[in-house]
């Protein structure tokens, strides 16, 4: 025979236990959707393109190939200018480096690419160092430091290249939206190979990313993520930062020609934050950037073809089109994913509620509260109306989605318009009343609350005190009565 109805010494969750499973099975659903949104549209473009006529598939074939050569080694650089909290860097490097592009033809006389390259490495390792000191001497944010320094420097090729180079031929829709529709065409005999021309730029730039990251990987994590212990341990975490803003300015520049600068900036940027959204693991961030830049390349080619407009620019639409899929169906991070936690934390919330409301209908509780040797027959379970159980809810949608979830945990029965609670749901029920008590009991003793002041925070924190931390605190507090004078149940076996 049954004493006090004490709770049971079998495991009970802490994290929220009316749907877990559901919740969980929503993120693996949001995954799915996500590679099939993701996976789907990339499927049909290859498909449309691989129809397309020999010489068009071909040029096609090119021009997204050098896409995806740009698109690489800027989503390499760029995560770890998101992880660096750097973003603006690219955009600042990307404009910046005007004055080193007239310097280089002012002393060249003539349109090198090799004499452009060089000196638009020296003006973003320029605009760097500029960017650090105002940092340092104007104590200032990195945004402001960086909005401070790169329209100087971008102002100043301007006058440069109105006041000495105002015949060259500088075209800025080059510029800002590339050739990249024509960079295929652009071609170079090497041997008995036709190559495109930005190749030869496009391709060193990603080797020299490459190269970088497997020779200083150790080194760019620890100047990453904790510049003082690089520092501490010998790694120059400044030469790193120093080296990554000249790769920065090295792919801008090479890329350019081909693509553009809007979608250099976006494939710095874009790919990287997608990337840190769906891993929080360095590695995977960087997988997943190239791999989202990798969608972009395709998709944007095949809206570009599709409506008849600049690839680069459809690239970087594509590229925010991907970003708001991640943004939305990441599993770990996604805003709806999210959104679904909170919801279901509600409906626990409120379930247990419920559970420990119809503990309290139960014929002979207030008695076992107040004389806590006695029992409370199982034959005399409360059953109460739905309805009421429902107003209690609020009567909302939500109110019948939980009990849904109660009848689905095998918590309650609903029977003939009525709700009772099973064996698994009153034990629930009173593993909440012992939370309860314990935490106003804690709440009193040691945060000095007034006995009046305890029950609404217990009654938030009752559904996050798990067995483990309820044996601690009934260790730490060693009192068998609650503030109100009722009895705590103990956690034992039931006979």
């Amino acid at each position: 025979m049954s004493t006090w109805p004490v709770v049971p010494a079998e495991p009970i969750p802490l994290q929220p236990t009316l749907a877990p499973r559901s919740l969980g099975r929503l993120g693996l659903a949001a995954a799915a959707l996500l590679a099939l949104l993701l996976g789907g549209p990339s499927a049909w473009a290859l498909g449309w393109i691989g129809s397309w006529p020999g010489p068009l598939a071909a040029i096609a074939w090119s021009t997204v190939g050098l896409a995806l050569l740009c698109n690489t080694a800027c989503a390499l650089l760029g995560t770890f200018l998101v992880l660096r909290r750097m973003s603006l860097l690219s955009d600042a490097i990307s404009h910046a480096v005007l004055p080193g592009l007239v310097v280089a033809f002012l002393i060249t006389g003539r349109l090198d690419p090799w004499a452009m390259l060089a000196g638009a490495v020296v003006v973003g390792m320029l605009t760097a160092t500029g960017v650090q000191a105002v940092r340092q001497l104007a104590q200032l944010a990195d945004d402001a430091s960086m909005g401070v320094v790169y329209p100087v420097l971008f102002a100043l090729g301007v006058v440069l290249l109105s006041r000495y180079a105002h015949h060259v031929d500088l075209d800025t829709d080059c510029v800002l939206f590339g050739l990249l529709e024509l960079a295929a065409l652009d071609t170079i005999r090497l041997g008995t190979w036709e190559l495109p021309r930005s190749l030869l730029t496009l391709a060193p730039a990603l080797l020299g990313v490459l190269g970088f990251l497997l020779l200083a990987w150790k080194e760019l994590l620890a100047a990453s993520f904790d510049p003082a212990m690089a520092a501490a341990a010998g790694l120059r975490p400044r030469l790193m930062h120093y080296l990554l803003m000249a790769l920065v300015a090295t792919v801008a520049v090479a890329s350019f020609e081909a693509v553009g600068s809007i979608l250099v900036v976006a494939m710095m940027i874009v790919p990287g934050v997608c990337g840190r959204l769906l891993s929080d693991r360095v590695t995977g961030t960087l997988f997943w950037a190239v791999l989202v830049a990798w969608v972009a390349a395709l998709w944007g080619y095949a809206l570009a073809a599709w409506f008849n407009t600049t690839v680069a620019g459809s690239m970087a639409v594509a590229a925010g089109v991907v970003l708001v899929l991640v943004v939305l169906l990441s599993p770990r991070h996604g805003v709806l994913v999210d959104a679904a936690h909170r919801l279901g934390t509600r409906l626990t919330i409120a379930g247990e509620d419920l559970l420990k409301w119809l503990l309290k209908q139960e014929p002979g509780y207030e008695r076992l509260d107040s004389a806590p040797q006695g029992s409370v027959p199982p034959a005399e379970a409360a059953c109460v109306p739905r309805k009421h159980c429902l107003e209690h809810l609020g009567g909302r949608w939500q109110a019948r989605l939980v009990l849904w979830l109660l009848g689905r945990r095998g918590w309650i029965e609903q029977a003939w318009d009525r709700v009772c609670l099973t064996p698994a749901g009153r034990r629930r029920a009173w593993h909440l009343v012992r939370a309860h008590r314990l935490w106003e009991t804690f709440l009193e003793e040691h945060l000095q609350l007034a006995p009046d002041h305890v029950h609404e925070p217990a009654e938030q924190l009752e559904h996050f005190l798990g067995p483990g931390l309820q044996q601690e605190l009934e260790q730490q507090l060693q009192r068998a009565y609650d503030p109100h004078g009722r009895k705590i149940p103990k956690q034992a076996e039931e006979h």
